[in-house]
């Protein structure tokens, strides 16, 4: 008689892992499959987002405010719960401080759009005059074309959705989405203990298990503490250059402080955004031309010094993040998922190069305690 006896769950593993080598033996395979996974993870992670933004963003927040509730818990002596909402509250803090610092300042260059454009092309006068020429030829160009090649194509401009309503059309979306994060990121600081555990156990052996916890301290002690240190970095940077702009006679330091302290965070990219816009506010600041260009000088100099002295000093090398990797996590995460993406593309390009560096580090440890057992 046949046997009618359920396989058991070791002989299924086997069984499948029998296939699964047999298909990853053969080497010309590889390279596909891997390109395979690499295009359906991303697709996955673009369609996903409504999803996984909150929650990605509510990990990223709980490992930046570990530190602060383990903090609470151990030296305060505050219960898991009264610490995670206390390190809530502090960050809900300092996100509306930048706000309230940030928001008057960008209702007041609404106001003066008109007001800037007319003095920015006062002073642009010499440039735009070289614009118009070369505009004139290019049109005189288009009309040679144009006999040429029959009736243009007519452009229609759609311009009955205004950016402000599409701002309040998403509002309540935004406002559902930083609930969640927040939500989530309570209960993953409350939980975290037990999160970690449960992640640890669902591996097999004792190595793999003994891997995942290495790692998970790693990011749970230096990547917290990155986070923290940038953010005191981010505010030197932000006062220094209110100081500066305050001292040149730049309008609203505090608030141009506080923008370049939240830009800071996503690295070269974000001061490079905020010294062009300092210029535009230096065209409707100074007199002349040449002092327009001092605000985004100013920026370039803070910055320069923060790169190549401050981080270093402060900073050790497990911290250290290419530039050429920042930049392309920044752009990647922007296409993926606007900008939310290019804003946890820095922290989590750094919670995944800090695993596996941790990952080579126990790999390296591993092969030198086989080596020795060989030798003895």
């Amino acid at each position: 008689m046949p046997d009618t006896n359920p396989p058991t769950p070791k002989a299924v593993q086997e069984h499948f892992g029998h296939a699964i080598s047999s298909v990853v033996g053969d080497r010309r395979l590889l390279v596909p499959l891997w390109l395979l996974a690499a295009v359906a993870t991303v697709f996955f992670f673009r369609e996903a987002e409504p999803f996984l933004a909150p929650v990605l963003g509510s990990a990223v927040l709980a490992i930046a405010l570990s530190p602060i509730t383990r903090f609470l818990e151990r030296s305060v002596g505050l219960g898991r719960g009264f610490a995670a909402l206390i390190s809530m509250v502090l960050a809900a803090g300092v996100v509306a401080a930048a706000l309230w610092i940030l928001i008057p300042a960008a209702d007041n260059w609404q106001d003066r759009l008109a007001d800037l454009a007319e003095q920015a092309e006062r002073k642009l006068f010499p440039i735009s005059n070289t614009i118009d020429e070369v505009k004139k030829a290019t049109e005189k160009v288009g009309e040679a074309a144009h006999l040429s090649n029959g009736d243009q194509q007519r452009i229609v401009v759609d311009t009955d959705g205004s950016y402000l309503s599409q701002v309040l059309g998403g509002a309540p979306f935004a406002v559902i989405q930083i609930l969640t994060t927040a939500i989530v990121s309570f209960f993953f600081l409350r939980e975290r203990r037990w999160l970690l555990r449960s992640g640890i156990a669902f591996f097999a052996t004792y190595k793999e298990r003994y891997r995942m916890a290495q790692i998970a301290r790693e990011i749970r002690r230096n990547v917290g503490s990155y986070f923290l240190i940038q953010i005191a970095i981010s505010s030197g940077v932000g006062l220094v250059t209110a100081l500066s702009f305050w001292a040149i006679g730049m309008p609203a330091p505090a608030t141009w402080g506080g923008a370049i302290a939240v830009a800071n965070f996503v690295p070269f990219i974000g001061p490079f955004l905020i010294a062009v816009m300092s210029f535009v506010g230096g065209l409707a600041t100074f007199d002349t031309l040449q002092m327009c260009f001092l605000p985004p000088a100013i920026v370039f100099a803070v910055n320069a010094v923060e790169e190549n002295v401050v981080i270093p000093m402060v900073m050790s090398s497990r911290f250290y993040t290419s530039p050429v990797v920042i930049i392309l996590a920044v752009l990647f995460g922007a296409w993926m998922w606007g900008t939310i993406g290019g804003v946890l593309a820095v922290p989590s390009a750094v919670i995944v190069l800090s695993a596996l560096r941790r990952w080579r580090e126990t790999e390296e440890v591993e092969e030198d305690l086989n080596s020795d057992e060989v030798d003895d």
